[in-house]
C-alpha cells in the first residue's frame, strides 16, 4: 500500500519554540550531533565540545570532550544509565571514542569523569557491549568486553544480532560471547567478512540503503511499528525486515529520504532538502512560494532565490495515516533539518538556521473528534483500541457512535453487529434506544439478534423478554420459540408471556397446560385462573384434573417435557394478532384460607391452598366438570368439606367454626362486616381481639361506615374502640381522622375528647424532646471542649498512688489522659501500646459499638426488615441514621 493514499490527521500540535533568553543563538552554531535524555539535550560541535542543556534549553554545563581542531561527530546517551558516549573524528588522527559519567565529577577539573578511551570508534550499541564500528571503506570493527571497567577481553557476552547495511546490501551478522576485537571488510560493493565464531548472512542482496535511513524498532515499539526489527527507507518505500524471516512488509512512498526515528508508536521520516529557484513557472514548490510571497523577498525582485524545501513526516504504520506532515522551508542552503529528538513529554525537530520546533501529541479526545468529523470510526476504534488507558465504557461509546453511523446510512446489519459490541460485559441504558430504533424500522431479525444477545449477557428484563418472544412469534419462528420456552425457569417474569403465546396465538392449549405444571405454585396459579375458561372448553377433563390437583394440595411442579407435541407452522393469522408486550405482571399468589395438608410430605413443595369458591367462576360454562371438581374436593380428608358444605348450604355457623380451628378470626370479623351483621362484628371483636388487635382498625372503618352501623354500635363502643387504637398504637391520629373522614358519620364532638387527649400528649413528647436535644448538645459541647483542651493544653497528674498496686508511685510511671496513673511495671505490657486497666472495659465496649454500627452501616437488609416491622417508622429511621446507615461512603481519591 502506497502512503500517498492514506489519510493525513493534524494529530500534532507544532509550536515555533524559542532558545533560553541567556543563550539565544545557541542552535545557530556548529552543531555536528545531537542526542537527548528526558531532561537533557546534548549538542556535539565542530571544536570538540559538548554543550549540556536543561529540557528549557538553558545551557547548564559545557564539556571539552576533545581538541578544539576535533568535530564531535556522534553523541549517544545510553539509556537508564547516566552514560555519555562520544566520538571525536580529525581528518589528521584516528577516531576517538569516550564513554562519559554524567553523575561523577573529575576532582581536578571539576568536569564530568570519562571512564574510557577507545581509538577508531564509529557507532556504539546502547549497552556499550558490544561495540561496532564502521568505517566509510567498508571496514568494520567489532569490540566486545567492558568499556566501563576495562575489563575488555576478559567479558563474555551473550548472543545477539547486528545489523549492517553498506550502499548496496543489508546482512545480519549473529555475534557469539567470545571477547576480544574481531575485524572485517565488507566493502562498497560486499565482500569477505572475517571472524570465524560469526554467523553473517546477507538478508537483502540489492537492498542497501544510505546513511541515517536504517534503524532498529524497540522492543516496547515493535508491535506498533512494524512486523519486523529493522526499518530501512529508501527512495521508493520505506521496509521492513526480520532476522528469521527476512524482509516483510513494505510501504511503497515515492521520494528521497534521509533520516529515519522512531518516537513511541510512530515512524518519523525526513526528506532530503530539496533546491527550487523561485522563478520557475509555478509549477515547482519554490514557484508556489513565491507566489504567496509575492516580490517582497530579496532585495532585488529579479533576482533569483533559491529555496530549500525538506519534509517531515509521522507516520503511524499500523493505522496507515499520517499524524503530521510538515514543510520546512528555507533560502541559502538553511532549510534543512539538522536533527529530530525526544526531549520531555515533545518530539523535537531542529533545523539547520537555528529554528527549533515542537511537535506536541494531541490527546486521544482531541483525536477522536477529528475522526468523528470524517466519520472515520473504524480508525477511532482501532486508536482507542490501543490505548492504554481507555475504559471499556468509553470504548462501548465509541462501539454505539459507529453503530448510529451505520444506521443512518441504512446498514441496518452492520449498525447491529456493532451495537452488540457497545453492549459490554454489563449493558447500559441506551439498550432501550436501539431496541427502539429497530422496532420502528421492523427488523425484526435484527431486533432478535440483539435481545439474544442482551440474555446471553444477563442484562435482559422482563420488557426485553416479553419483547424476545414476541418477536419470536411475529416471525414464526417456532423452533426459537420452542427452544426458549423449554429453557425458562419461570424466574424472569416470562410465565405470562409463555402462557399467553401457547394458548392466544398457538392455540396448544395441552402444551400450555404441560407448561403450567412444570412452575412454582404460585406462578402457575395466578396464569391458570387467566385462561382456566379458555382451557376449560378446549381441554375440559384435563383442566380439571389440574384443578383438581391444585385444589386438594397434590399439585407438584415436574420437569418440563424434553419435546413440546406441536406443529412447526403457527396458525395464519398469529402475527398480525399478537401484542408486542405483555398485559400483566407475574405476581405471587396471596389468596388463603386453608392450610396445605402436604405438611408431612418433605419431598413436595408447600403452598397455601385457594378457597374453593375462587375456582367457582372458571366452570360457569362447564358443569359437568365443575360438579366433578366438587366431588374431589369433599373426598378431602380434612376440614374442606365442612367448610364447602357450610358455604353452598349458607350455614354460617358451620364456616365459623372451621375457620375458628384454622385461627382465621380476621375472616370471621370480614365476613361479619361484609354481609352487615353488627351484632356478630362485635362478638367476633370482643371474642378474638386479645389475639387480633388489628381488628380494632378494622372496627374503626367499619363502625364508621354507616349512622345506621354507628348507632347500631353506639357512641360509647366508637369512644372504646379510639382508646384502644391510642393505647396500643395501632394507628397515628391523622390516620384516625382520615378514616373518619372517609364517612361524614362521625362528629367532631365524638372524638374530641380523643384529640384533645392526643394533642396533648404529643405536646408532652415535644418538650421532652426538646429537653432531651438541649441536654445532648450540652453533653457534646462538653465534650468537644474537653477534647480540644487534651490536645492543646497541658494537663496536670497529682496521683501520688498506683491505681494497680496502691503503692507509692516512682519512676518510670504511665500517665493516662483519664487522670489514672500506674507503675509501669504494673502494666504489663512490653511493647509499648499502655491502654488504662481502669477504663479498658469502657473502651473496648465503645470500639465493639462502633464496629458494629460500621458493619450495620452497609446491612440494608437489616434496615428494610426492622422498617418493615416497625410501628413508629420515622423513629426507626433516626435510630438507624445514627447508625450510620443513611451516611456516604468516603471518596477514595486515586
Amino acid at each position: 500500500m502506497a502512503l500517498a493514499s492514506w489519510k493525513s490527521f493534524p494529530f500534532f500540535n507544532v509550536t515555533r519554540v524559542n532558545p533560553h533568553d541567556e543563550n539565544p543563538k545557541i542552535f545557530e552554531g556548529d552543531i555536528r550531533s545531537i542526542a537527548s535524555s528526558f531532561l537533557n539535550l546534548f549538542l556535539g560541535t565542530g571544536d570538540g565540545h559538548v554543550q549540556i542543556l536543561s529540557s528549557s534549553f538553558k545551557l547548564v554545563r559545557t564539556l571539552a570532550a576533545y581538541l578544539q581542531h576535533s568535530a564531535v561527530s556522534h553523541l549517544q546517551q545510553v539509556e537508564g544509565t547516566s552514560l555519555l558516549v562520544t566520538i571525536g573524528e580529525d581528518l589528521s588522527s584516528e577516531a576517538i571514542l569516550k564513554v562519559w559519567a554524567l553523575d561523577q565529577t573529575d576532582k581536578k577539573t571539576s568536569a564530568p569523569k570519562y571512564l574510557s578511551t577507545v581509538t577508531a570508534m564509529a557507532i556504539t550499541t546502547p549497552t556499550l557491549n558490544p561495540v561496532a564500528v564502521a568505517f566509510a571503506n567498508g571496514s568494520l570493527t567489532l569490540i566486545r568486553g567492558d568499556l566501563i571497567h576495562d575489563r575488555g577481553a576478559k567479558q563474555r557476552i551473550g548472543e545477539t544480532r547486528l545489523w549492517i547495511s553498506t550502499t548496496i546490501r543489508l546482512l545480519c551478522m549473529h555475534i557469539d560471547g567470545s571477547p576480544g576485537i574481531m575485524g572485517a571488510r565488507l566493502g562498497i560493493g560486499g565482500g569477505a567478512i572475517g571472524g570465524s565464531q560469526n554467523d553473517v548472512r546477507v538478508v537483502d542482496a540489492q537492498g542497501g540503503v544510505g546513511v541515517g535511513c536504517m534503524i532498529g524498532v524497540p522492543t516496547k515499539e515493535a508491535t506498533s511499528i512494524s512486523i519486523g526489527e529493522v526499518v530501512v527507507v529508501r527512495d521508493d518505500a520505506i521496509y521492513f525486515y526480520s532476522s528469521t524471516g527476512g524482509k516483510g512488509g513494505c510501504y511503497a512512498y515515492e521520494g528521497a529520504k534521509s533520516r529515519v526515528y522512531i518516537y513511541k508508536n510512530y515512524m518519523t521520516l525526513v526528506s532530503p532538502s530539496q533546491s527550487a529557484p523561485s522563478s520557475g513557472t509555478g509549477g515547482s514548490i519554490g514557484g508556489a512560494l513565491k507566489k504567496m510571497v509575492g516580490g517582497a523577498i530579496g532585495s532585488n525582485r529579479g533576482e533569483l532565490v533559491d529555496w530549500d524545501v525538506t519534509r517531515f513526516t509521522i507516520v503511524d504504520t499500523e493505522g496507515k495515516y499520517l499524524a503530521a506532515q510538515e514543510v520546512v522551508v528555507g533560502s541559502g542552503g538553511a532549510g534543512g533539518v539538522r536533527g529530530v529528538f525526544e526531549l520531555g513529554d515533545f518530539l523535537w525537530v531542529l533545523g539547520l538556521d537555528g529554528k527549533l520546533w515542537r511537535y506536541q501529541e494531541k490527546d486521544l479526545t482531541a483525536k477522536l473528534n477529528l475522526l468523528y468529523a470524517c466519520n472515520l470510526y473504524l480508525l477511532a476504534i482501532s486508536l482507542a483500541s490501543k490505548s492504554p488507558s481507555i475504559e471499556p465504557q468509553r470504548l462501548n461509546s465509541i462501539f454505539r457512535k459507529y453503530a448510529d453511523y451505520l444506521y443512518a446510512k441504512q446498514d441496518f446489519d452492520g449498525a447491529m453487529q456493532w451495537y452488540i459490541k457497545a453492549l459490554g460485559d454489563e449493558p447500559s441504558a441506551e439498550v432501550s434506544g436501539v431496541i427502539k430504533k429497530f422496532l420502528d424500522t421492523q427488523r425484526i431479525g435484527n431486533l432478535i439478534e440483539y435481545l439474544e444477545e442482551l440474555h446471553k449477557r444477563d442484562g435482559a428484563g422482563v420488557d426485553h423478554t416479553t419483547l424476545l418472544v414476541s418477536c419470536y412469534a411475529k416471525g414464526r419462528d417456532m423452533e426459537k420459540l420452542e427452544k426458549f420456552i423449554k429453557s425458562t425457569d419461570g424466574t424472569k417474569g416470562e410465565t405470562y408471556i409463555v402462557v399467553s403465546i401457547l394458548v392466544e396465538n398457538l392455540e396448544k392449549y395441552s402444551d400450555a397446560l404441560d407448561y403450567l405444571s412444570s412452575l412454582e405454585p404460585g406462578r402457575a396459579y395466578p396464569n391458570l385462573m387467566k385462561y382456566a375458561r379458555l382451557l376449560l372448553k378446549h381441554i375440559p377433563q384435563e383442566t380439571t384434573r389440574f384443578f383438581v390437583r391444585y385444589y386438594t394440595g397434590k399439585f407438584v411442579p415436574r420437569k418440563q417435557p424434553e419435546e413440546f407435541e406441536t406443529s412447526k407452522a403457527a396458525p395464519a393469522d398469529t402475527a398480525a394478532t399478537f401484542p408486542l408486550q405483555a398485559e400483566a405482571p407475574t405476581v405471587p399468589i396471596s389468596v388463603s384460607t386453608l392450610p396445605s395438608t402436604m405438611g408431612s410430605q418433605t419431598d413436595e413443595p408447600e403452598y397455601i391452598l385457594p378457597q374453593p369458591r375462587t375456582a367457582f367462576s372458571s366452570f360457569i360454562e362447564n358443569p359437568r366438570e365443575f360438579i366433578e371438581f366438587l366431588e374431589s374436593l369433599l373426598e378431602m380428608e380434612n376440614t374442606s368439606n365442612i367448610l364447602l358444605l357450610s358455604h353452598l348450604s349458607n350455614f354460617s355457623d358451620g364456616t365459623v367454626l372451621v375457620r375458628e380451628k384454622q385461627g382465621l378470626r380476621f375472616d370471621i370479623f370480614r365476613s361479619c362486616t361484609s354481609a352487615r351483621d353488627t351484632k356478630g362484628a362485635l362478638e367476633a371483636l370482643r371474642k378474638y381481639r386479645p389475639e387480633e388487635p388489628q381488628l380494632y382498625t378494622a372496627a374503626l372503618a367499619y363502625f364508621t361506615s354507616s349512622a345506621q352501623v354507628l348507632n347500631e354500635v353506639g357512641e360509647e363502643e366508637l369512644k372504646n374502640v379510639l382508646k384502644k387504637i391510642d393505647e396500643l398504637g395501632l394507628m397515628k391520629p391523622l390516620q384516625v381522622v382520615q378514616t373518619l373522614s372517609v364517612n361524614v358519620v362521625a362528629t367532631v364532638g365524638m372524638v374530641k375528647k380523643y384529640l384533645g387527649e392526643t394533642i396533648q400528649k404529643e405536646r408532652k413528647e415535644i418538650q421532652a424532646n426538646r429537653r432531651l436535644i438541649e441536654s445532648y448538645k450540652t453533653d457534646t459541647e462538653s465534650k468537644q471542649k474537653e477534647i480540644a483542651d487534651l490536645a492543646s493544653k497541658p494537663v496536670t497528674f497529682q496521683a501520688q498512688r498506683c491505681q494497680a498496686c496502691r503503692m507509692q508511685l516512682d519512676m518510670p510511671i504511665v500517665h493516662f489522659l483519664c487522670k489514672h496513673s500506674f507503675h509501669q511495671r504494673c502494666l504489663n505490657q512490653v511493647n509499648g501500646d499502655f491502654e488504662c486497666p481502669n477504663c479498658q472495659a469502657n473502651t473496648e465496649t465503645i470500639r465493639a459499638i462502633w464496629r458494629t454500627q460500621d458493619e450495620q452501616a452497609d446491612r440494608h437488609d437489616l434496615f428494610k426488615a426492622a422498617l418493615a416491622d416497625s410501628k413508629d417508622k420515622f423513629a426507626t429511621i433516626s435510630e438507624w441514621f445514627g447508625r450510620g446507615v443513611m451516611v456516604s461512603p468516603p471518596t477514595v481519591e486515586g
